[in-house]
C-alpha cells in the first residue's frame, strides 16, 4: 500500500505515506465517526453564519429599503400628474425658496 494508518492510545491519528508523491499526486483522507461526538451548531450560531455568508446579499437589500423608502414618498407627493390648473413645478421651487 502506499500509506501508513496509525491510531495511538490517546486517539490520535496519524497517516504517512510510503513514498513520495509525484507532481499532481495527492493523498485524500476520508474519516468518520458517529453523530454526537461533534457538537451541532445550535440555531443562533447558524443564523450568524448564515448572516455572515450573505454580507452582501444584505447590503444590497437594506440599500433597495432605503432608495424605496426616500423615492415612493417624494414619487407620491411630485411625482404623480398633478391635477389640471396646478403648476407643481412652481409650487416645489416655492417650497425650497428659490422664487
Amino acid at each position: 500500500s502506499d500509506y501508513t494508518a496509525v491510531v495511538d492510545a490517546t486517539g490520535v491519528a496519524q497517516f504517512q505515506t510510503t513514498r513520495e508523491l509525484a507532481l499532481n499526486e495527492g493523498l485524500t483522507i476520508a474519516l468518520g465517526w458517529p453523530k454526537g461526538i461533534v457538537a451541532e451548531p445550535g440555531d443562533l450560531q447558524k443564523l450568524v453564519w448564515l448572516l455572515a455568508d450573505n454580507v452582501n446579499l444584505l447590503i444590497v437589500v437594506a440599500g433597495l429599503i432605503a432608495t424605496l423608502s426616500y423615492y415612493i414618498p417624494v414619487w407620491q407627493n411630485y411625482g404623480k400628474d398633478p391635477s389640471q390648473g396646478t403648476n407643481r413645478l412652481r409650487d416645489f421651487l416655492r417650497h425650497l425658496c428659490v422664487i
